[in-house]
C-alpha cells in the first residue's frame, strides 16, 4: 500500500479534491454570491455562464451535482438535462425556476430533474437541497458494469452473477470506485464519498479497507489489476484490469 505523504506539497490540492464538486450553470451576477456561499460550506464550485458550454463542462469535469438556473438564461434547460443524462445518467440535477407554474414543474420532473427551487429562495436553502441530493446519491444509486452489479441501498454486490459477501464500508468503497471507472480517486475523495462530511480521521483506514476489498475481488475472479494504487495520488478501478 502507498504511503500517506503528509509532507507532500500537493496534499492541499488533494484535500480540495476530496470535497463534492458542484457545477453551477448561471450568469455571473446571480452565480457569484451563490458560488461564494457554497464554497464557504466546503464545496468545490465551478461556474459556466454560456449555455452552449454546459454539456461540455459536465463531460470534462464529471461533477457530483449540477445546478441549472432557468430564471435568467434564455435556453432550453430541459434539452440540456436530456443531454446531461446521456453522459452521466445518475448525476443529480437541481433546477432554479422563476415561477411556481405547475406545468413547468411537471415538465422538469418528466425530464428526470431531481429537485426544483422556485423564486424566491435563500442561498442557504440551496445548500440544504444540495446536501440532501448528494446524500441521496451516495446511498441509493445502482451501478451496473459488464461483470459487476452494485446495489448500495441493499448492500449487495454481485460479480459474474454471484453475490459477494462484503462489509458495509467495502460496498460503499466499490460503489464510489465503480462510479468513476478509469478515474483516479484520492484517499480524501474516497473518505468523503464513503464517510461523508464527518470524514474518517486517519486516512490509513481507507488503505486498510481497500486492501481487504482488493483481496475479496481477486478471490471472486476479477483481474489482479482491477484495483490499482496510483502512488501518491489514490486509487484507480478498472473491472477488466486493463
Amino acid at each position: 500500500m502507498g504511503e500517506l505523504y503528509a509532507d507532500d506539497p500537493g496534499r492541499a490540492a488533494e484535500a480540495v479534491a476530496a470535497r463534492a464538486h458542484l457545477l453551477l450553470a448561471m450568469s455571473g451576477a446571480a452565480g457569484t454570491p451563490l458560488c461564494e456561499t457554497l464554497e464557504n460550506e466546503g464545496f468545490v464550485v465551478g461556474c459556466v455562464e454560456q449555455p452552449a458550454q454546459i454539456v461540455a463542462r459536465v463531460q470534462a469535469e464529471a461533477p457530483d451535482l449540477l445546478v441549472l438556473d432557468a430564471r435568467t438564461h434564455r435556453y432550453n434547460y430541459l434539452a440540456v438535462c436530456d443531454d446531461v443524462r446521456g453522459l452521466l445518467g445518475d448525476l443529480p440535477i437541481l433546477v432554479l425556476l422563476p415561477t411556481r407554474d405547475p406545468v413547468q414543474l411537471q415538465r422538469a420532473l418528466d425530464h428526470k430533474v431531481d429537485d426544483c427551487l422556485v423564486t424566491p429562495f435563500g442561498r442557504n436553502e440551496v445548500c440544504v437541497r444540495v446536501r440532501v441530493l448528494l446524500s441521496r446519491r451516495r446511498h441509493q444509486e445502482v451501478c451496473t458494469l459488464p461483470n459487476l452489479t452494485i446495489h448500495p441501498a441493499e448492500r449487495q454486490v454481485t460479480v459474474n452473477g454471484t453475490r459477494q459477501h462484503l462489509t458495509r464500508i467495502e460496498v460503499a468503497l466499490i460503489s464510489a470506485l465503480a462510479r468513476h471507472v478509469g478515474r483516479v480517486l484520492s484517499r480524501e475523495r474516497l473518505a468523503f464519498l464513503v464517510w461523508g462530511d464527518e470524514g474518517v480521521g486517519d486516512l490509513r483506514v481507507v488503505d486498510a479497507h481497500i486492501s481487504r476489498l482488493r483481496r475479496k475481488l481477486l478471490r471472486c475472479g476479477l483481474a489482479a489489476a482491477c484495483l490499482q494504487n496510483v502512488r501518491g495520488v489514490g486509487y484507480l478501478f478498472r473491472p477488466d484490469g486493463a
